[in-house]
């Protein structure tokens, strides 16, 4: 992988982070929940929302064709993800950070059909509409721009989470 298509990569790896981050704030709002910052992190961003799109994005694109299975292959990776990183952070950190027990169809209270099925849609919508935008964004940014960018953003993604492993782990 060339030093570009990382810069670019990593700027995929934000931006849906960021947008992940958005949206668990929206929708906190308007559940009644207030404004609040949804991620594990002090930044705009959850980083899984970056991990779940990129990993859908390889793993699936063959399947935006055929969108019934598209959503359920999305919809298994969100999942696998979902429980993964709960598991992890659960065992690093001795708490948990979200609790679906009260859901019904839910597994171990870390993963639910409620939240699945609307991931498997939006992986839909990101895979055939939003992420072609975002490429061609992307790929419109200048590489002098791009990699100023990513050494930038690299580093301060770098001190919040080792600021926030740091607050977590003493």
């Amino acid at each position: 992988m060339t030093n570009l298509q990382l810069e670019r990569l990593w700027l995929c790896f934000l931006t849906y982070s960021c947008l992940g981050w958005i949206i668990e704030v929206l929708f906190v709002l308007f559940t009644g929940g207030g404004l609040t910052n949804r991620g594990f992190l002090l930044g705009p961003y959850c980083p899984i929302y970056g991990v779940g799109c990129l990993t859908i994005l390889v793993l699936t694109g063959n399947l935006a064709r055929k969108p019934l299975r598209f959503i359920f292959s999305a919809m298994i990776i969100c999942g696998i993800l979902e429980y993964s990183t709960s598991v992890f952070m659960e065992y690093l950190f001795h708490e948990r950070w979200w609790d679906y027990s009260d859901f019904f169809f839910q597994i171990d209270g870390r993963v639910c059909l409620e939240t699945l099925v609307p991931f498997g849609v939006l992986s839909y919508a990101v895979t055939c509409h939003i992420h072609p935008l975002v490429e061609k964004r992307i790929s419109g940014i200048r590489r002098s721009s791009l990699h100023l960018f990513f050494r930038w953003s690299l580093f301060l993604f770098a001190a919040d989470l080792l600021t926030t492993l740091w607050h977590h782990l003493r």
